[in-house]
């Protein structure tokens, strides 16, 4: 026994390893030596047509703003449908105040989810490129330029912008997420230099209209995760540019959490519409995949499995009894830095502990509720 509990405490404190630290390094070191994909060469003019899709619920405080913000963006040619998802404010009433012959307001009387609406608006769209945005977000100007420049490479299927949280407005807001985002935004960048960036981010992100994929609807999915995906299925490169620019508003502890208790009851149907993609067949893709994602997304069970056999193997070395007074005292400052973080203060590295095992203990969750119930793909708005 002493062999398999010694086997699953290394194996998954590898796994853990090699998800936050090795695959990172791996993808910096491929980037130096080659890079299968670069942005074309020259600014070039933008011929391309864009339909701008946002699904909206409840959005009545920022969806007037937001949206002149988008009519306000210097482009030659494009639109905006939005997809009103049900609500029960004024939504829709505040977007019926803007007389611009490239908005289309589509009210929708039963609330339904993002993907299904998000299906249904791009069969009104015109666009050569369907671009992909929230209700919440504000778009830099010069995004629309700069991920219609990569579609003037044939192989790109698809472009993915940056997202750059704001430092929260009040004391409860979270830091941490814009620092997750920003870690993120250099996967993404790496990914895309060899043009595999895996998932978009929903607050901006696009693809040829001929490419898309409609989103399957029996359960809650992460569209921005999916559509990515099915582009590079179809062989093309999906890519990150980091100048188009969307920003949001970091939220709470509370909000956060509640994000990612959806995104852990969205991972198995997620799944379930790229498995072909995870075949090791698949090359840079799989590696990707299971190292960005599917590891990442069981860190939670791995977290677990790392402890447990660490009890059992306490006895055996010293290193097994370091290794089990230091994942005790990770585990203590991480409830620290969660009371931290509910009460608005920043304690250095008690707060990255904290949001780590915020983050992963919502996942959890949200694995058991999508276990114990069928998920919902309705969805509902948190803002702060």
């Amino acid at each position: 026994m002493t062999e398999l509990f010694s086997v699953l405490f290394w194996g998954a404190f590898i796994l853990i390893l090699h998800s936050y630290v090795l695959y990172p390094a791996s993808l910096a070191c491929l980037s130096i030596f080659r890079k299968r994909y670069r942005c074309p060469a020259g600014d070039g003019e933008s011929t391309r047509s864009i339909s701008i899709l946002i699904s909206a619920f409840n959005e009545e405080r920022t969806i007037e703003e937001r949206v002149r913000g988008f009519l306000s963006i210097d482009y030659p040619s494009f639109e905006i449908i939005v997809g009103v998802d049900g609500t029960s404010d004024r939504t829709t009433e505040f977007l019926n105040r803007i007389e611009d012959p490239r908005l289309k307001v589509v009210p929708f009387e039963k609330n339904r989810g993002k993907v299904w609406v998000l299906n249904d608006l791009q069969k009104l769209a015109t666009g050569t490129i369907l671009m992909f945005t929230d209700a919440n977000t504000r778009l830099q100007a010069g995004a629309l330029r700069k991920i219609e420049h990569h579609f003037a490479n044939e192989k790109v299927g698809g472009v993915c912008g940056r997202q750059e949280i704001l430092p929260p407005e009040d004391p409860g807001g979270l830091k941490l997420e814009s620092e997750y985002w920003a870690f993120e935004g250099w996967l993404k960048k790496l990914e895309g230099d060899q043009g595999m960036t895996l998932g978009g981010n929903g607050a901006v992100y696009a693809v040829r209209r001929e490419l898309f994929v409609p989103f399957a609807t029996h359960a809650r999915i992460a569209d921005d995760f999916v559509l990515p995906l099915k582009i590079i299925e179809q062989g093309y490169y999906f890519v990150y540019e980091p100048e188009a620019l969307a920003i949001e508003q970091s939220g709470d502890l509370r909000g956060e959490f509640r994000r990612k208790v959806r995104i852990g009851a969205a991972v198995m149907a997620t799944l379930g519409t790229i498995k072909s993609l995870l075949n090791p067949l698949r090359g840079f893709a799989a590696y990707s995949l299971w190292s960005h994602k599917i590891i990442r997304w069981g860190v939670p069970f791995l977290l677990f499995v790392l402890f447990v056999s660490n009890l059992f193997l306490v006895s055996q070395s010293t290193l097994f009894y370091f290794t089990l007074v230091m994942q005790i005292v990770c585990y203590a400052v991480a409830a620290i830095g969660v009371v931290g973080l509910l009460r608005g203060i920043h304690i250095p590295l008690a707060s990255h502990l904290g949001y780590f095992a915020v983050a992963n203990g919502a996942l959890l969750i949200g694995y058991v509720s999508s276990i114990v119930k069928r998920p919902e793909t309705k969805w509902e708005v948190s803002r702060n």
